[in-house]
């Protein structure tokens, strides 16, 4: 049982770090500005599509949540956001 928790633990830890890969953008964005040319506006633009899709995504999540149960979705939706980069 205290095994589980343990688990449990680094799980979440592993989530928050994966959200604050997306909220800590802005210590990247001048290293993308240097090494890939891009302008201000269009590396925001990146962190911004990222929001919109992560916001837009809560609501099919939260119809699925029901009927396929809470840690499938969490695995597959940390899968695919680890994929994505």
């Amino acid at each position: 049982m205290r095994y589980r928790a343990y688990i449990i633990l680094a799980a979440a830890i592993l989530i928050e770090l994966l959200i604050g890969a997306t909220l800590g953008w802005g210590a990247f964005v001048p290293l993308i500005i240097k090494y890939y040319g891009y302008s201000a506006v269009r590396s925001q633009m990146i962190f911004s599509v990222t929001i919109v899709v992560f916001s837009l995504s809560i609501f099919g999540y939260g119809r699925v949540i029901g009927r396929i149960g809470e840690r499938v979705l969490l695995l597959g939706g940390s899968l695919l956001y680890i994929l994505a980069y």
